[in-house]
């Protein structure tokens, strides 16, 4: 087994492990009146450590894929995984910079429905296409 195919097997057990924990993230807060302070703060932390990992990760899978020539539906994840992480971003700053401009504190505000659902969404793609290509190349 090549480096670059060990490369590939760690990255998608990674972004699955990722996808497991983002989904118990969403889950856990969704259907429920959660508010962002009442959020265990570990649980914060290691999630929000473990999602910035897989990103840089993501960047580097990207550049090593692209690399050594890797079938082009390894780029997938990598590609979506960034793309996810900044629109994330993107919908926090602006519902933080709404927030202020309201006047309300953030960890007064419920978790928006919409985060939920893209957390859902996205983390479930992520786990299934991953178990997809981890079985595509054995």
């Amino acid at each position: 087994m090549g480096k670059s195919s060990k490369f590939l097997k760690t990255y998608f057990i990674l972004v699955i492990a990722g996808a497991i924990i983002g989904l118990l993230d969403s889950l856990v807060f969704t259907g429920a009146k959660e508010t962002i302070d009442q959020v265990p703060m570990i649980w914060l932390a290691i999630s929000g450590i473990f999602a910035f990992g897989i990103f840089i990760l993501s960047i580097i899978a990207l550049y090593i894929f692209i690399k050594n020539k890797l079938a082009k539906i390894t780029l997938v994840i990598p590609i979506f995984y960034l793309a996810i992480t900044v629109i994330v971003f993107v919908y926090g700053m602006v519902s933080g910079v709404t927030s202020a401009v309201q006047g309300s504190m953030p960890t007064e505000q419920l978790i928006p429905p919409a985060l939920l659902t893209i957390g859902i969404l996205s983390s479930s793609f992520e786990l299934l296409f991953s178990i997809y290509i981890l079985s595509k190349f054995k």
